[in-house]
């Protein structure tokens, strides 16, 4: 039988399982898959504690933490740091193509995990950075649920709550997964999955470039480098003060935002929840901090004047909803 990682479901306590199917704690899997911790079925190491101070220009290349990303290793130069040389104390800490990395500490814990390819070695494990093999498991399989938004439920569920987050050796090893009786089943699964990941990557990249096609569109539109038919009168020049009203939004504390109450926007989730346009304000403030600030109506441009980075300060989105917010 071939199941999908999403066809393995949560059943009630007092609902009989399917025919085929038998209840686990992580829910209905086929009578004939187990669900084991999988910490008897990898080798897991954690990495070197690679002095900062030893660093060097260039070398091995060193996979620390920030480089893990949600399902890729980011060796951009703002994050890449290098060893001088594998020495043979050294090697136990090489990565293989193929292995499975896991960030522990950090905001993002269980969230930074990624499966190495041919151009992320050869590279060095450092210090809270896990690394995941198996002979017993097919990878590709282990990888679709590590690799997964089981996992990061998981680790919410069991990361220490301190200023920087973390998960232990322990806590991965603890991670449960229902495992096929073969590994011919595991294999067929791993591919169909993978399968899935492939188109989903060709269509993202035919999405970004629809979508660099339209901005160089619209750069030649706005700029009048480019005119529609019909239209020859020159364009005229102005600031924006000229055309509309501008006013500054009331600051709203992390504390003042309640379940219910009236709709208002903060400032940071105009670059990380709205994107070019909304409908509707998700956040809810009191009515008395809400009488303090000034309201937004349909076609309002919203602008953030500040940012954790310099890209996100004037990201604009437009309000297209019905009601005032």
């Amino acid at each position: 039988m071939v199941m999908s990682i999403a066809a393995v479901s949560s059943i009630r306590g007092d609902d009989a399982a399917p025919h085929g199917f038998k209840k686990t704690e992580i829910g209905l899997v086929p009578v004939d898959w187990e669900v084991r911790r999988i910490g008897g079925e990898i080798d897991l190491l954690t990495g070197f504690p690679f002095p900062s101070k030893k660093y060097v220009p260039h070398g091995i290349r060193l996979l620390r933490g920030s480089n893990i990303k949600r399902g890729e290793v980011d060796w951009s130069k703002e994050t890449t740091r290098y060893w001088r040389e594998v020495t043979f104390e050294l090697e136990h800490y090489l990565l293989g193509e193929g292995d499975i990395v896991i960030a522990m500490d950090g905001s993002l814990v269980g969230k930074s995990f990624a499966r190495l390819s041919r151009n992320d070695v050869p590279a060095l494990l450092v210090q809270r950075v896990a690394r995941i093999r198996s002979d017993s498991i097919i990878v590709g399989y282990l990888k679709e649920w590590v690799c997964s938004e089981y996992f990061t439920k998981y680790c919410d569920s069991v990361k220490t709550v301190t200023a920087i987050p973390h998960i232990s050796p322990s806590d991965i090893r603890n991670f449960l997964i229902p495992i096929p009786p073969t590994r011919e089943e595991q294999s067929n699964i791993a591919s169909s999955l993978s399968d899935a990941d492939a188109l989903i990557e060709s269509l993202d990249k035919l999405i970004a470039k629809k979508r660099a096609v339209k901005v160089a569109t619209i750069q030649q539109l706005v700029t009048a480098k480019r005119r529609l038919p019909g239209f020859t009168k020159p364009w005229e020049h102005k600031l924006l003060g000229e055309i509309g009203e501008f006013a500054k939004g009331q600051g709203i504390k992390a504390d003042d935002v309640t379940d219910d109450g009236f709709a208002c926007v903060r400032y940071g989730e105009l670059y990380t929840r709205y994107r070019n346009y909304f409908t509707r304000a998700v956040s809810r403030i009191p009515s008395k901090v809400a009488a303090q600030a000034p309201r937004i109506r349909k076609g309002d441009l919203l602008f953030p004047a500040s940012g954790e980075t310099a890209e996100e300060i004037g990201v604009c989105a437009a309000y297209l909803g019905e009601e005032d917010a």
